[in-house]
């Protein structure tokens, strides 16, 4: 290995001193040729393939001028089976799990030194979340004056590290910018609901971008989903995709929403502060994803801290 290293020197040194010309190959044909100049010196460098497309082993795809994750903090694959799909769910600024494990239909509580609130856990109520029957805040607070998350109470910091992050309702805008057909953005309720969910094309094959309701085992581009959920694809590169599990959540102590709802925490508290036990979330309904009236996808929405919720992680 030190002869070859030694070697790959040398012939590099040769390279400077010497040949002015860089010929580059993909699959055995010529695709570029650089030369050295007095004014125009390239330089060689080699990386490991997969640097490029992930921050600490998470993979992502830039959508709307960010990184986002391509699964859920706790998941193991982007849409093969709920149970590795949904990934963990979490209240509000905790970075720990109330839970053991759930179910689609059940959840079992655990003992927890590490959330918020110590002790036994029974349910995501407020005796977990602010140790009273009623909400009471944290002290010391977990966001900042802009209300935003800082980075202790931010799960997808604790758990993944790098830059990681849980996305603000500014970046879930740029997704939904960046990816929103808008003969869809005016239909569907009134209130905070943005856009209807485009259905699927027959035979599954994607060549404009859109917001899309996948139904449970539906097969996209040739990619199996065996969950039901969303899958946002940038209207300028309709390759640049992502997919958000309806993985329902924890409301209490029981499982809501499983196939139904995609609700995802942000980082924004309630900017009321007659109401700080609220938090915004995104909230997508796929209700029946063959109505476009009865699904829809809602920004801003102001839900309970103490919800558990999917984690969606993004980098700047």
């Amino acid at each position: 290995m030190k002869k070859i290293f030694l070697s790959l020197i040398a012939t590099l040194c040769a390279l400077s001193s010497h040949a002015q010309t860089i010929e580059v190959f993909k699959n055995g044909k010529s695709f570029a040729t650089y030369t050295n100049t007095p004014n125009e010196h390239y330089v060689v460098k080699f990386y490991s393939t997969g640097d490029y497309d992930r921050i600490n082993g998470h993979e992502y795809v830039i959508i709307g001028g960010l990184k986002w994750a391509t699964m859920n903090v706790g998941a193991t694959t982007v849409a093969n089976d709920n149970a590795t799909a949904y990934g963990d769910f979490y209240a509000w600024g905790e970075v720990d799990t109330y839970y053991k494990e759930y179910t689609d239909t059940k959840v079992t509580w655990k003992t927890s030194d590490l959330t918020h609130i110590r002790g036994t856990k029974n349910g995501h109520n407020w005796p977990n979340y602010s140790g009273t029957n009623t909400f009471q805040e944290w002290s010391p607070v977990p966001y900042d004056d802009k209300k935003q998350l800082t980075t202790n109470y931010d799960v997808a910091r604790a758990k993944w590290g790098g830059t990681w992050r849980i996305p603000t309702m500014a970046d879930f805008m740029k997704l939904y910018e960046a990816c929103v057909d808008k003969s869809y953005s005016d239909i569907g309720s009134s209130g905070t609901v943005k856009a209807a969910l485009k259905p699927l094309p027959e035979g599954g094959t994607i060549t404009k971008g859109g917001i899309y309701g996948v139904p449970k085992n539906s097969t996209v581009d040739g990619f199996p989903y065996n969950v039901a959920g969303v899958l946002f694809v940038m209207m300028d590169d309709p390759n640049q995709r992502i997919f958000l599990p309806a993985a329902g959540n924890i409301q209490a102590a029981k499982r809501d929403g499983v196939e139904t709802l995609c609700t995802y925490w942000s980082a924004n508290a309630f900017a009321d502060d007659n109401a700080q036990a609220f938090a915004h979330a995104l909230y997508i309904s796929l209700i029946d994803l063959n109505d476009p009236k009865k699904n829809g996808i809602k920004m801003n929405e102001k839900l309970t801290r103490f919800y558990g919720f999917s984690i969606r992680p993004v980098s700047d």
